[in-house]
């Protein structure tokens, strides 16, 4: 039933009207108030949408102002195209001129329980609705969320969609629109089961569990828990959003594949795609980073790859052994590293390595064989000049400098040498 009465002055232009409505069906409110102009910003909006459910209203609706109270049962919402929908949404509502008090709004959003309270601030058209809400639901369906544009200010769009699934549960936020096109969300929510993919180069992340609290301008994380092609990591972090970039990171994981993390670049910092190729193998690794530094500790399980800087390029194989970083340096412990037919144990350090120009500076003792192929590569021209040789050299190596300058200790053992000679004057065998 709709009941309307009051005075209405085409001269004037003013009008002051009382609506009264009992089991009113909503979707008839799109015909009533076609050509307010309060109305027209969302007629687009709602032209293709099914609105379900009766309609309880007592209104007055004048030229300067409308007053009022409304209740919504078992309301349905489903816009074509669109991935979301709400069912059995009953609302009770205060409404005073422009702005709506929702003092109950529940429903099932995608067959998911809900519950909301705040207020709507509807101004004249262009300008956007300034909502102050209080939303609390069991679960979501991420894809769906995403879908639908809801967190687009999250960058979540530089994810490939096709690959983000999950849930969210437990979800408690308090929700604002301090500005127009912008908006807020403080709280927290769980996160179950997600799965998704950077790019196609990089590995998917799977059944990604944890916490997520939510502030102005930070995304932060606790008891977080993933899969990466059978590695169990764990870890937290922040993201600040404002700014779009990582503010603190901290995952230990054990077994993980070496190219999983060369493509994940998840810091950048060194470098690394400008020094070495794909890499195989795995490691165990704990990494932490905030805004004063990167730091990783890590045991390496027979890491192979290729070197591909201009200083020094060739092919490593079956690297174990630790590997520390912190401070823009390299620390290394017992690695063992094999390069062709050369082999041996690397301990000390390499400095600079994540500055802008790749200007390194070592401090390195190895111990271990160096073949005669990969020594002369790497000789000065009047060495190369002088020695012919064949074979492997035990080698006792200290080296201090940069890649421009080194002082170097060295004590070899020719033993194992098939031949050697002295320029054209001396020849041993």
């Amino acid at each position: 039933a709709l009941n309307l009465s009051g005075k209405v002055n085409s001269k004037d232009k003013k009008f002051d009207i009382k609506i009264f409505t009992k089991d009113f069906g909503i979707e008839k409110f799109k015909k009533i108030f076609y050509g307010f102009k309060f109305f027209k910003e969302y007629q687009n909006y709602l032209s293709n949408s099914i609105l379900r459910g009766d309609a309880y209203l007592d209104l007055q609706i004048t030229d300067k102002f409308i007053k009022g109270s409304g209740k919504i049962i078992d309301g349905r919402f489903k816009k074509q195209d669109y991935p979301l929908s709400v069912n059995h949404l009953n609302a009770d509502l205060q409404i005073d001129d422009n702005e709506v008090k929702i003092k109950q709004l529940n429903g099932f959003i995608n067959g998911s329980f809900f519950s909301s309270t705040g207020e709507i601030e509807i101004p004249e058209a262009p300008n956007k609705p300034k909502i102050r809400l209080d939303f609390i639901a069991q679960k979501l369906d991420l894809s769906g969320i995403l879908e639908s544009g809801a967190l687009d200010s999250f960058q979540f769009k530089k994810l490939l969609p096709e690959s983000l699934y999950g849930q969210l549960e437990n979800i408690k936020l308090k929700i604002s629109t301090p500005s127009r096109g912008d908006y807020n969300m403080e709280g927290r929510f769980d996160i179950k089961d997600i799965n998704f993919q950077i790019n196609e180069d990089t590995p998917i992340i799977s059944d990604l569990n944890g916490e997520i609290i939510l502030s102005k301008n930070l995304i932060s994380s606790k008891n977080l828990t993933a899969n990466i092609n059978g590695a169990q990591i764990k870890g937290m972090g922040a993201i600040d959003i404002s700014a779009g970039h990582l503010q603190s990171l901290d995952i230990i994981a054990n077994k993980i594949f070496a190219k999983d993390l060369y493509y994940l670049s998840i810091l950048d910092a060194p470098k690394i795609k400008e020094f070495i190729s794909e890499p195989s193998g795995n490691l165990d690794i704990v990494l932490k980073y905030n805004p004063l530094g990167l730091e990783i500790d890590s045991n390496l399980n027979k890491l192979s790859f290729d070197s591909v800087n201009e200083k020094f390029s060739e092919s490593i194989s079956d690297m174990t052994g630790k590997l520390s970083y912190r401070n823009n340096k390299f620390n290394f412990e017992n690695l063992n590293v094999s390069s062709g037919l050369s082999s041996g144990i690397f301990n000390g350090e390499i400095q600079n390595i994540g500055k802008d120009k790749f200007e390194p500076f070592f401090k390195l003792l190895f111990k271990g064989k160096l073949h005669s192929s990969l020594i002369r590569k790497y000789s000065p021209p009047a060495i190369k000049a002088t020695l012919d040789y064949e074979g492997p050299v035990k080698t006792e190596l200290s080296m201090n400098g940069s890649a421009v300058k080194q002082i170097i200790d060295v004590k070899v053992f020719l033993d194992e040498l098939k031949y050697l000679k002295f320029g054209y004057w001396l020849d041993l065998d």
